[in-house]
Parts: C-alpha cells; structure tokens; sequence
C-alpha cells in the first residue's frame, strides 16, 4: 500500500513563509470606499457623520482559511526539524507569532460575523495590542490640560512614583536623546526646511539614497547579503492602496514594501522626521532582528525560511517607541505622539459611534488649543483609524481598532524602560531597540539569556549607530539625509 510521505521541515516552511508575506492585518481592514466616504466628508463641509465602509470580504475570508494553514505549516516544520538544532529564542518567538496570527484570524472572523465584539472582538485585540490603562489615560489626558513636554517631563512611572534616580535618568534621556524637545535644527534651518516640497516620487528618491547609505555602512556585509537575497530589500511602493508612508514586512504582492500613497506631500523637515521613523527605525530593526536569526539558524537550517515571521510582532509597541524618539529628536515636541488616539479609544471602546467620537475627538482637539480646520481634520483622521474594519459605524457596539494607542503607549514605555533599565537589564535597553520588531517581553527574554552567557546574542550590523550612544565621527542615516536636503 502506497502512503504519501510529509514533505520536509524546509518545504514545509516555505510554503508557510509563502503563506504569512501576504498577509497584512492593515490592507485587510482598510475600507475599499474610504476615499469616496472621505470625499463625503469634505463635501459636508467636514460635518461630523457616520460613513458606510465596505470591505473585500471574499479576500478576508480567504485570509481566514490561509491563516489556518499558516500554522499548521508552522506547526509541521517545527516538528519535522526537531531533530535540528533550534535556538530556544527562535523558537519561542515562531510560538508567539502563531498565537498573533491565530488572535487576528479570530478578530477577522467576529468582524464578519454577528458575534458582539466587546465580548470577543475585544479580547483578540488585546491579545494584540494591550490594554490601556490607567497611568496612560491619565498621562493622555493630562497632555490635554497642559502642554505634552511637561507631562512627559512629570509622568508618573507605569508601577506608581517614579524615585529620584529615575527622574534624573528621565531628565538627561529628555536632554540626549530627545534634544531637550527642541529638535535638531536652528530656527534658520527649519525654515529653509518649510520651504521645500517634496512629491511622492521626491519622497521615494530620498528614500533609496537613505536605504543606500544604511547598506553601504553595515558590518558583518556577508551575512546581511545573504540573508537579503533570501528576503529581499524592501521595494519601495507608489499606490493609491496606501493611505500612509509605512514599513510593511507582508503585503498582498507577496514582499516587503515601503508603502507611499501617491498624493503625499512634505516638507524637507518632515521627510528627515520619516527617514528616521520609517527607516533609522522601522526598516533597520526589521534587517537587525532577521540578521540575528540568520546567524543563530545558519544558511542551511530548514526553518531559514521562517525568518520574516518570526521577525515581525504584530505589535509595534517596541518599533513604534523607538520609531517616535527620532520623530522628537528631529521635530521636537511637536512630534510628541499626540493623545487623540489613547482618549479616543477609550471613548470608543464605551460605545459611541463614529459620528459621537468624531465630536469627541474635535472637542478634544480644540482645548488643546488648536485651530478649527486642524480640529476637524485631526477627527476624521484619528476617527477613521480607530474605526477601520467596522461596516455600519452607526453601531454603538464598543468596537475600537485598538493599534493606534501603540505611538503614545510605545513612546512613553521605552522612556520608562530605559529610566530603570539600570535595575531591570543586563544590555542598554536602547542597544535592545535594535530589535524593535519584537515585542518588549521577547527584548527581556533576550536580555536576561544574555545575562546567563555574559554577551550580546543579536549581533548589531548597524553598530555604528548603536542606539545606546552618539556617533561622533559618523553622521547616521537621518543626519545624513539632513545635511543632503540642507545643502541640495
């Protein structure tokens, strides 16, 4: 009697790396109508409203089904390969992606269906992106009621008073690392800055010489080569199906890509503030976290393949922290995540729809002392993010897409790690960040097992620019990218 015999652990794990770069939580949720529900909007007179979003539900149910068998593929080639020598790190973390995937397959299947989402829904997301809670609702809104640098500055620690030592580190953090929230031009300088333009094909250019000057400048080249022609650079994307500037390690093409939507304007300071949240951030944690996979699997380990998915949480906490500390060294307290986005989950989450949150959201945003126009556009915009995946956002169901919270949660997190980082870490936390596509509790994990073997496990192919210290001698790739525009 003939069997068919299981394919091997490297087989297996192609077809389930195949499988997870096309998935892209965000492109799935992402109404196919908002451009014309926006245009409604703008019609309106900016009336606050509640839109009708339809979605590629086929797409989405076919997304469910394939994420099923993404684990399962997981699942087998992690068995077959047992008998293959899997660092306990790796394999924790293909662990804890499976779970993300499974959580977000539940997320996808409630929003489909006529299940109540703040039973279920809810808890899904949490398992994704946290909870807020009550230290960051209180930080929110006191950046509301006085200005963002002096709550930051007075923000209690997540575990109650922060003691003098902590303040102090708080304190010489905020002058190093954030430029004492002034950013890092002169006045001259920003103005020179204002006044250039840059267009989506200006942005993308700036981008490749930045992508350029980061690969030119890695070390341990040879490793970082071939782990790039497995998973190739990131290609950079002008299309109308991206309504943000965003890293994206999975998308519906099947690679990672540099999403550039293509309506997008800047300014020069502005495109310097994204080189260093998309790229000195998102893109460089992306290749550091694969680089050390790639040498702790080797070239010929069967999961090789698996790489990208272990690399890349769907919680962006860690990147995101990291991401909007070099959006406030280069802008200043202006880049200070906002906090709309935590204030209006929370309101959301209490079951008000579109249309009251919006409301909620201007109110807001007018006793922050902003301009009407400003506040009406910061209510579609915070709005829409938080209430994508919803078709009739008439519901008062409690729906919230949670992810928005993660810019401020992550920003203000990493601040407190790092202030008692003395205490808590055997590595700077900050060299940590360059594993920022992980979640905080994997940067611990590692830490600690780093601590048992008295060295740094992930070797660095970006040390030059370590995160833990200035380069002196060196410009890094946004000062790069500064003295570029400043001198075109």
């Amino acid at each position: 009697m003939l069997t068919s015999k299981k394919p091997p652990a490297h087989e297996l794990a192609e077809q389930a790396a195949a499988i997870r770069s096309k998935i892209n939580l965000i492109e799935l949720i992402t109404p196919t109508n908002v451009e014309s529900e926006k245009q409604k909007w703008l019609d309106s007179g900016k009336e606050f409203f509640n839109p009708v979003f339809t979605y590629d539900d086929q797409k989405i149910v076919e997304t469910i089904e394939e994420t099923r068998k993404l684990v399962d593929l997981v699942k087998q080639a992690s068995w077959e390969s047992s008998s293959e020598k899997i660092d306990r790190i790796f394999f924790d973390a293909l662990r804890r992606r499976c779970h993300e995937i499974e959580e977000m397959a539940e997320f996808l299947r409630i929003l489909r269906g006529d299940f109540y989402f703040q039973n279920i829904g809810g808890y899904c997301l949490s398992e994704l992106y946290g909870d807020l809670n009550y230290p960051i609702l209180t930080l929110a809104r006191s950046m509301i009621d006085s200005s963002s640098e002096e709550a930051i500055r007075n923000m209690p620690s997540f575990v109650g008073t922060a003691d003098k030592f902590e303040l102090k580190k708080r304190e010489w953090f905020i002058k190093e690392y954030l430029n004492d929230f002034n950013g890092m031009f002169s006045r001259e300088e920003k103005e020179r800055l204002k006044n250039t333009e840059f267009d989506a094909q200006g942005i993308a250019t700036i981008f490749k010489i930045a992508i350029d000057y980061l690969q030119e400048n890695a070390s341990f080249w040879g490793d970082l080569r071939k782990d790039q022609i497995v998973n190739p650079v990131y290609s950079i994307e002008i299309d109308p199906k991206w309504t943000a500037i965003s890293v994206n390690a999975f998308s519906e093409n099947g690679h990672p890509v540099i999403g550039i939507p293509p309506s997008r304007k800047v300014n020069g300071q502005k495109l310097i503030e994204l080189v260093g949240h998309e790229l000195n951030s998102h893109y460089r944690s992306a290749i550091s976290a694969r680089t050390m996979f790639g040498l702790m699997l080797g070239d010929k380990h069967p999961l090789r393949p698996l790489i990208p998915f272990a690399t890349h949480s769907v919680n962006h906490s860690m990147g995101e922290g990291l991401a909007k500390i070099s959006d406030v060294r280069v802008s200043g307290a202006d880049s200070i995540p906002k906090p709309y986005q935590v204030l209006a989950i929370n309101f959301a989450q209490n079951k008000h729809n579109f249309k009251e949150t919006m409301e909620y959201v201007y109110d807001l945003t007018r006793k922050n002392r902003k301009s009407e126009k400003t506040a009406r556009d910061n209510a579609w915009n915070v709005t829409y993010r938080i209430f994508r995946g919803l078709k009739n956002t008439s519901e008062r169901s409690g729906y919230a897409f949670t992810k928005d919270q993660v810019y401020l949660t992550g920003f203000v997190g990493t601040i407190h790690e790092y202030e008692t980082s003395y205490y808590n870490y055997y590595e700077d936390f900050l060299s940590l960040l360059r594993l920022s596509t992980l979640t905080l509790t994997e940067l611990r994990e590692i830490d600690r097992t780093e601590d048992g073997l008295d060295y740094r496990i992930g070797l660095d192919p970006f040390e030059i620019w370590s995160h833990e210290k200035r380069v002196k001698n060196k410009p890094d790739v946004v000062e790069y990218i500064a003295n570029a525009i400043l001198n075109r």
